[in-house]
């Protein structure tokens, strides 16, 4: 039979056991709590990434439509001569001018975007000079009407030009939504595992915690009812 002092030896051996236990589980739980943190907030930061793509590729679909709608507004004077049709292909150039000046913005910190707005920012300074062109020989008193049909049909190709610079544009943002979806999931999915992890070790340190107060209270229940020796 062991002796009270080998009882005692015992106890404390194993109490040393589970404190280390229960501070090894402490700090995994606040490792796995930092990571966790680190995890949520590259989420967030995901979130925002494509949020920031999706609003580039908003942005080049409407400097499309306002480029179009000065085109509209240009074709309208040069059939009627009214200035209705004038008033608004000047306000489409003007909100066409802020539009690049947004979309330069927005791209600035990406060297590939940015290498491929020059050759847009061409194309639309072009188109710009050629609608012009055609309503300033509209405006003549003895207008050339042939000349007129050269400049439009040099003006469709232009626009042609523009479409595809924004389209390029558009595809080079589409393939980063695409990285950015994949590192999103991945992201999501270390996040689960970090949060489950910690969720794991909560449960341990409150399991732990309920059977040494439950053990405990057992000890101190045998010692009231054993009889002195």
């Amino acid at each position: 039979m062991a002796s009270p002092t080998d009882v005692a030896i015992t106890r404390s051996s194993s109490r040393r056991t589970e404190l280390g236990l229960g501070i090894l589980l402490f700090l995994g739980l606040l490792a796995v709590n930092a990571i966790a943190g680190r995890q949520t907030q590259q989420l967030h930061d995901d979130a925002q990434l494509m949020i920031h793509t999706h609003e580039v590729m908003e942005a080049l679909d409407d400097l499309l439509v306002t480029v179009k709608d000065a085109e509209s507004g240009q074709r309208g004077y040069l059939l009627t001569g009214e200035e209705r049709y004038l008033k608004s292909y000047n306000t489409a150039i003007t909100a066409t001018k802020e539009k690049i000046g947004h979309i330069e913005q927005l791209i600035k910190n990406s060297p590939l975007e940015e290498r491929r707005m020059p050759p847009l920012q061409t194309a639309i300074n072009l188109e710009v000079e050629e609608l012009a062109e055609s309503v300033a020989v509209r405006q003549l008193p003895n207008f050339d009407s042939a000349r007129l049909i050269a400049l439009t049909d040099h003006e469709a190709q232009t626009m042609g030009t523009v479409e595809n610079e924004v389209h390029a544009l558009q595809d080079i943002e589409r393939g980063v939504l695409e990285n950015e979806e994949r590192a999103s999931e991945n992201d999501y999915r270390w996040a689960v595992i970090t949060i489950g992890t910690s969720v794991v070790l909560v449960l341990a340190l409150f399991a732990g915690c309920f059977g040494l107060l439950w053990r405990h209270a057992a000890e101190r229940r045998v010692a009231l009812l054993t009889p002195p020796a």
